[in-house]
């Protein structure tokens, strides 16, 4: 596995980007192409830090967006296109036995807390996440509807093989991909936020995946191996 490790610098996007640290820009080099599929996690309001936005205006891209949240769920709905299939749920591993996954708000770093997430402390990110919230925003507890990854994936008629997977569930990101059926959906591409990047390397090598680049500080760029999948 390639050693990458890049020192975390937030950077503001630019005017025609739209993603945190431009992720948007960082991976239109691989996707530099018109009218793809996207699916993204952690869509918030659909504009805010997206890294799917700046593809569906400039590019005619659109998919999938999930957003636990109903506040940003709503605004999400409002903001982009009618072509894009919009759920309100966080995504879970097959198997979970609830109906809802316990979350607290905190904007764009609102996390789940009643599943396994790769955080040192969910308090200390939680406080951290003030610095998101809106006027008179503030956290609050409350339950999102649980469903797998393919269960979306499906109501939302996406492809077997889709463009981009992007990834930011705040700790969460393996919970999330252990609801996909890798047997019946791909993505030609991931960018997955991950603090554990070893773990995540060996969850999806073995579903045919390699590290291809690292974005940021903790912004990883996975790339499907059509070829051994064939």
């Amino acid at each position: 596995m390639p050693k990458l490790r890049l020192p975390f610098k937030k950077k503001k996007p630019s005017s025609a980007y739209f993603g945190l640290n431009e992720l948007d820009r960082k991976i239109e080099k691989y996707i530099d192409y018109d009218n793809g599929f996207y699916v993204e996690l952690g869509a918030n309001d659909g504009i805010r830090q997206s890294n799917t936005y700046y593809f569906e205006k400039n590019r005619g891209w659109s998919g999938i967006l999930i957003e636990p949240s109903p506040n940003n769920f709503l605004e999400c709905r409002r903001n982009r296109s009618e072509k894009n299939a919009i759920f309100c749920n966080a995504c879970v591993r097959f198997g979970y036995p609830h109906k809802y996954v316990d979350m607290t708000y905190g904007n764009l770093m609102s996390v789940s807390t009643n599943v396994e997430v790769d955080l040192e402390s969910v308090s200390a990110h939680l406080e951290l996440s003030r610095q998101f919230l809106r006027n008179r925003e503030a956290t609050f507890e409350f339950g999102a509807v649980a469903k797998p990854l393919s269960t979306i994936l499906d109501e939302g008629k996406a492809p077997a093989l889709m463009d981009i997977l992007s990834l930011d569930v705040e700790g969460a990101e393996l919970e999330v991909l252990m609801g996909v059926d890798f047997d019946r959906h791909n993505f030609r591409f991931m960018v997955i936020e991950c603090r554990n990047v070893d773990r995540m390397c060996s969850f999806l090598e073995a579903k045919g995946y390699t590290l291809l680049d690292q974005l940021t500080g903790h912004d990883y760029l996975f790339k499907f191996n059509m070829a051994g999948a064939a």
